[in-house]
């Protein structure tokens, strides 16, 4: 039995007053957190006390889901209630259309304080994400070369966001969000979290490399047992850095909402780490809200990620006007709905769609597609084979709810990696003709369009001029984005650019 102590700050000032009639609201992101290493979701260690108690105090969604297994986009869906192939924010080579509302914007215009602290490049100020914050803190992670690591550990942001609150004066409510990467690998829990379930690291451990190393050098079980030992040791130093948050602003009215933006892969599927499958361990994510006026409840109904937006954004005035993909998951019966995810990262295509009770599995690369029941909650039996039709049916409401983005003013062949006609996805080339729409997948990546007059090359998003052979149908605009070196080399650092 361990019994862990943590210093509070030595800090003579106190939090000011808040708002009596509007309760604080604080968003928390743990990155990389799958649900069921959480003890509220059933798991044998006990590495989330805290985070068990907002649970038994308010609503738990035993089924949340993510629509993309990395930060980028995720985060992009937490903070718009877009999905993905509404926002485009499918790579980090492009960023969000500028006019598209944020959680802080809204927030803000309903007279709350605004504050963010986050600590990766892909929550940062690089992407975007302090728009409609009054504070916003990303330890400068783009611009100083210090932080190259990427890691701001969980004590600096609870330091960070307890600082900026004793500073502030008293009277608004407050939207804090904050972003922890304790739980991103490699998995540096301080010391004496670094021992309460294994030994501490040492020279030698494994350390990560990519995905594709490690599907061709699978770690050892001795290996997998001391990296989830670091995973969930890193979760439990999260979690008491949130109580110690908590007991700071004890006294004052608030609503918790504690999710995640994807999960990790501990060889369940041959390898380790995340963003090239859409398995349940990528994109299982935990979801609770609890505080103030939040019914006590277990929710077995499925949600999204792209839901906690419009949620919290129906507790203000300026909530009722946002249009999102998602829905208020408090606001009364939760409808059955299709879910849509995917992932291109590092020269993956996949595709998939969960209704009926089932979710497809879609590998454009290897051309390979697996069906799994919802009773099958850990995806281990592949039913593809058995149900034919129902693969059919399912590809079919997966490609509608992507939908078709160009149409075309004259006859000519599409390139690409995938397009989908309507009818059926090609690989590589399509002959198209005046009036047809088709997709192209990935959406990050260029196409070109050849007619009898010239060849055009296309992005997802980016409107073509006036007399252009294609017309763009989709959603928004998205913008084309380049990183510096040193945000490159950052990047590279943490294994969100990879080589085989």
């Amino acid at each position: 039995m361990w019994t862990l102590f943590f210093v509070l700050g030595a800090c003579s000032s106190s939090i000011p007053v808040g708002d009596t009639q509007n309760p604080d609201v604080i968003l928390v992101s743990i990155d990389t957190l799958r649900a069921d290493h959480l003890s509220c979701y059933g798991y044998e260690r006990r590495t989330s006390p805290f985070l068990d108690r907002l649970a038994e105090q308010g609503t738990m969604f035993s089924d949340a889901r993510s629509p993309t297994p990395w930060t980028l986009p995720t985060h992009t869906t937490m903070m718009t209630g877009l999905h993905p192939h509404s926002h485009g924010v499918v790579d980090d080579s492009v960023q969000r259309d500028p006019n598209t509302t944020m959680l802080a914007q809204v927030m803000k215009e309903s007279g709350y304080e605004t504050a963010g602290v986050v600590s990766s490049l892909y929550v940062s100020s690089i992407f975007g994400f302090e728009k409609g914050f009054d504070f916003f803190e990303d330890f400068s992670l783009h611009t100083e070369r210090a932080n190259l690591s990427g890691r701001v550990p969980a004590s600096d942001v609870v330091d960070r966001a307890i600082e900026w609150w004793k500073e502030r004066e008293a009277g608004k409510p407050v939207f804090l969000f904050l972003h922890f990467y304790d739980a991103h690998y490699a998995y540096e829990p301080p010391d004496p979290y670094n021992r309460i379930f294994d030994r501490p690291s040492q020279k030698g451990d494994l350390r990560y490399r990519n995905y594709f190393h490690f599907q061709k050098n699978p770690p050892s079980k001795t290996d997998f047992r001391h990296l989830i030992a670091q995973y969930d040791e890193s979760i439990r130093y999260i979690d008491d850095q949130l109580l110690r948050l908590h007991k700071e602003l004890k006294g004052r009215s608030i609503r918790w909402v504690i999710t995640s933006d994807h999960g990790e892969e501990f060889g369940e599927r041959g390898s380790w780490g995340h963003a090239h499958t859409l398995y349940h361990e990528q994109l299982h994510v935990p979801l609770i809200i609890s505080g103030a006026n939040i019914p006590i409840q277990k929710v077995e109904q499925r949600v999204g990620t792209q839901d906690i937006m419009p949620t919290i954004a129906s507790w203000c005035d300026e909530g009722e006007e946002q249009a999102t993909d998602g829905i208020n998951i408090l606001g009364g019966e939760i409808p059955d709905r299709v879910f849509v995810a995917e992932t291109s990262r590092f020269r993956s295509f996949r595709l998939s769609v969960a209704a009926q009770n089932y979710r497809l599995e879609w590998d454009l690369r290897s051309r390979s597609l697996e069906l799994f029941s919802d009773r099958d909650f850990l995806e281990t039996e592949d039913l593809s084979d058995q149900k034919n039709d129902l693969v059919t049916r399912l590809q079919s409401t997966l490609l509608s709810k992507i939908g078709k983005r160009w149409e075309a003013r004259s006859k000519g062949v599409v390139k690409g990696k995938y397009i989908w006609d309507g009818t059926k996805m090609l690989s590589g080339a399509a002959d198209i003709q005046i009036g047809d729409s088709f997709t192209v997948f990935p959406f990050d990546l260029p196409f070109s369009f050849q007619n009898l007059k010239e060849t055009s090359v296309f992005s997802h998003g980016q409107r073509p001029h006036i007399n252009s052979a294609l017309v763009y149908l989709g959603e928004g605009i998205v913008h084309p984005k380049k990183l510096s070196p040193n945000v490159e080399q950052q990047l590279q650092q943490l294994g969100y650019i990879q080589e085989d």
